[in-house]
C-alpha cells in the first residue's frame, strides 16, 4: 500500500490483531491469491461505511465538543445535528481518500 489512509491503518491493525502477516497470500473466490493487506481492504471499507451513522452514545459524547454557543439560541437538536454532520463528513472523507475507491 502506498498511502497511509484510515482504511490502510485499519487493515494493518486488523492483520496485527489476527496475527496475519500483511504479505500472506489469501485465496480469493474465483481468482488468484492476493496479499492479505489487499484482500482485507474491501471488508474494512465496508466496516467503515457501516460506522457512517453514529450511535446515540457517540452523538451525546460529541455534543460538548461541537462549537455552538447555546446563548445564541442553539438548542440541543442543533448540537446533535452538528455532531452527526461532523462525524459523517469525517467518515466520508476517510472513504474518499481510500485508493481502493477509485
Amino acid at each position: 500500500m502506498s498511502a497511509d489512509t484510515p482504511i490502510d491503518r485499519a487493515v494493518r491493525a486488523f492483520l496485527r490483531h489476527m496475527g496475519i502477516p500483511p504479505d500472506e497470500l489469501v485465496p480469493m473466490v474465483g481468482g488468484r491469491p492476493i496479499p492479505a493487506e489487499q484482500a482485507y481492504q474491501l471488508p474494512i471499507r465496508a466496516a467503515l461505511e457501516a460506522l457512517r451513522g453514529p450511535s446515540d452514545a457517540m452523538v451525546e459524547a460529541a455534543k460538548p465538543e461541537v462549537l455552538i454557543d447555546e446563548d445564541d439560541g442553539f438548542r440541543d437538536m442543533e448540537k446533535r445535528a452538528a455532531a452527526v454532520g461532523v462525524w459523517e463528513a469525517m467518515i466520508d472523507a476517510a472513504l474518499e481518500e481510500d485508493p481502493a475507491s477509485d
